[in-house]
């Protein structure tokens, strides 16, 4: 059977001795983040971390749920990867001729992926916040620098951002950067021609402002789905549906016309103004450097609704292994949309380009083709990073006195060490 939500997730998780309860009370500035980072560098990635006792909420905050292979199978609701590589497979063998520019309708079109279209249910999280105030919730600051151009550190780092187009069509589940401003307001932060970004413009053109929801938790798969880049409009959640071989739940919500899981833990909706904007960052990200501050679109929350002991999943994004791009690039050549590909360009997740002369200067520019350029095993496909990441940037460092702290109180958090 799927996996139903987070808490049947964490219920697996436990059963199975891979989740640690830690009952001492921790400070999600920082401290949070300095024990998932130690953990997380345990073999095979450690286990899950449940903290209980969040200095100033309460709410518990779980991290490190996807940190080892075993947990995201058992998030996905497989027994290795290569399952899901073969079911999409299967799926676009249905489709003759594969032309990009029609793959989103063409897949939307197939019996065995529409048939996990979502369906409408009553939300499970019942409980309404009066008045609404992000500020209860424990959201992590991972890194000392995050956040210090406008003096807001607080992330929340696995937020499922929903937007729809004006008349509702095309709705869009993506995975984007939410800074916490204050009791009713976050500064979110999407790249240009993401789902989001398209929806934002046209709003922009018709003058009026964007709803938007934002959910924590529920079916695992909404959260993998979310990260994926999928092709044009393909529903995130059919998708996600497709992926768990089981619909996902979804219902209203209170103020905005979107649709969320409902079994999300948390539900945050509000507006967005296309003519406002705040400045958000640094943020330090998986590249193992701060992003620097720029303009992020502002929403202003009008409700916040949660589950019963609703629980807060979250993730520090950590200093990433030396071989990161290769990595990605051995993962996405198993997979079906990228396995003909002849040459796959990496660029730096705080610089997208916007067109395709950005793309090719910083091709030039930002790679030494002697280490950044490299082939699979048979010779056929080529990958180049072009993140700049040999040329020197503001990395991240941990904060010494959190790092002696830490040290200091391990025995009261109950982890062992490995």
């Amino acid at each position: 059977m799927p996996l139903s939500d987070l808490r049947d997730f964490i219920r697996h998780l436990e059963s199975s001795s891979d989740l640690i309860r830690i009952q001492a009370e921790v400070d999600p500035r920082l401290e949070i983040a300095a024990i998932t980072g130690r953990v997380c560098k345990q073999p095979e990635g450690g286990r899950a971390l449940l903290f209980q006792h969040p200095k100033g909420s309460a709410f518990p905050v779980i991290t490190n749920l996807f940190g080892s292979l075993n947990r995201t199978c058992m998030a996905l609701g497989v027994d290795q990867p290569g399952r899901l590589t073969t079911k999409l497979s299967a799926l676009l063998d249905q489709i003759p001729g594969l032309d990009l520019t029609l793959l989103d309708r063409r897949i939307a079109a197939l019996e065995d992926f529409s048939m996990f279209a979502p369906v409408r249910c009553s939300p499970y999280w019942t409980e309404i916040m009066q008045p609404p105030d992000l500020t209860a919730f424990p959201f992590l600051q991972s890194w000392p620098g995050d956040g210090a151009a406008d003096g807001h550190p607080c992330y929340i780092t696995l937020p499922q951002v929903v937007t729809a187009g004006p008349d509702g069509a095309n709705p869009n589940c993506g995975l984007y950067r939410a800074q916490v401003r204050g009791k009713r307001e976050l500064a979110l932060r999407w790249k240009a021609g993401s789902g989001a970004a398209r929806h934002l413009e046209q709003f922009r053109q018709l003058g009026r402002p964007m709803p938007v929801a934002i959910s924590l938790g529920g079916p695992p798969p909404v959260l993998f789905s979310a990260m994926l880049p999928l092709p044009g409009d393909l529903d995130e959640m059919t998708f996600a549906g497709f992926m768990r071989g089981e619909s996902i739940e979804m219902a209203a919500c209170r103020t905005v016309p979107l649709l969320v899981p409902a079994a999300a833990e948390v539900v945050i909706e509000g507006f967005v103004d296309p003519a406002d904007t705040v400045l958000e960052g640094p943020f330090g990200n998986h590249t193992g450097s701060y992003s620097p501050a720029a303009p992020a679109s502002l929403l202003r929350v009008t409700s916040v609704s949660h589950r019963p002991g609703a629980m807060i999943p979250a993730t520090p994004l950590e200093n990433p292994d030396p071989g990161m791009v290769r990595e990605i690039a051995a993962a996405l050549w198993n997979t079906p949309w990228f396995k003909d590909a002849r040459l796959t360009v990496f660029v730096a997740a705080d610089g997208v380009p916007a067109d395709e002369r950005d793309i090719a200067w910083r091709c030039i520019n930002l790679t030494k083709f002697e280490h950044d350029l490299f082939h699979d095993l048979t010779g056929r496909r080529s990958a180049l990073d072009a993140t700049g990441c040999r040329l020197p940037r503001h990395s991240l460092r941990d904060d010494p006195a959190m790092e002696h702290q830490v040290q200091q109180r391990w025995h009261e958090y109950g982890i062992p060490l490995k």
